[in-house]
């Protein structure tokens, strides 16, 4: 039997902002498993060189759902109000595979730059149905290697899409009322805003 070594990976000689000399990180599983000065390991190993280390970035508020679609509407609004009617009008045409691909996009660019948590919100309502939630519970399950994401979804339009929420709800994602208290920031609970109502 061969034994399997501590770490799957070492980050040698990293700074974080509570150690005064650098350190290494082990990592085993992907996740940190020891941060001490000189672990003991034979394995692959990273010299950072003396470089800071810090947690990832995490990102609170973002719609996937309507992600990259300045070249579809143009930037070209009156107010707000005319903005938010243009993304209804094309939200019929949304597929689940469009969803998907502008999602995707917005999720690579924020895993190269270091995000690792993100919540988004999802809009149901009876131009997009489900189509929209479905994209992004399948960018959940795809990119779940890199980057935690939260769904929070919430009908819009008539009283009666409460029942697809609660079909949301019960397949993996928060309710509108309950994101807030969802995504705990590094054992910090966010500040509750106020939020507007599209």
């Amino acid at each position: 039997m061969t034994a399997q070594p501590a770490f799957d990976l070492i980050f040698r000689n990293t700074l974080l902002r509570s150690s005064a000399a650098p350190v290494d990180i082990g990592v085993k599983g992907g996740r940190i498993a020891a941060i001490e000065p000189q672990l003991a390991c034979e394995t692959v190993e990273v010299d950072v060189g003396g470089r800071l280390a810090l947690p990832g970035f995490v990102d609170t508020h973002i719609h996937l759902d309507k992600a990259c679609l300045l070249g579809r509407c143009g930037h070209d609004h009156g107010s707000v109000s005319d903005a938010i009617r243009a993304v209804a009008g094309m939200k019929k045409d949304f597929t689940v595979e469009d969803v998907y691909a502008r999602g995707a996009k917005v999720l690579e660019r924020a895993i190269v730059h270091g995000t690792t948590r993100m919540r988004t919100h999802v809009e149901i309502d009876p131009r997009i149905g489900l189509r929209g939630f479905e994209a992004v519970k399948s960018l959940k399950r795809d990119y779940a290697w890199a980057i935690d994401l939260s769904l929070c979804v919430f009908p819009q339009g008539r009283p009666d899409q409460r029942s697809r929420q609660r079909r949301a709800a019960g397949a993996g994602a928060a309710r509108r009322r309950r994101c807030d208290r969802r995504l705990s920031l590094h054992g910090h609970r966010p500040e509750r805003a106020p939020r507007a109502h599209l």
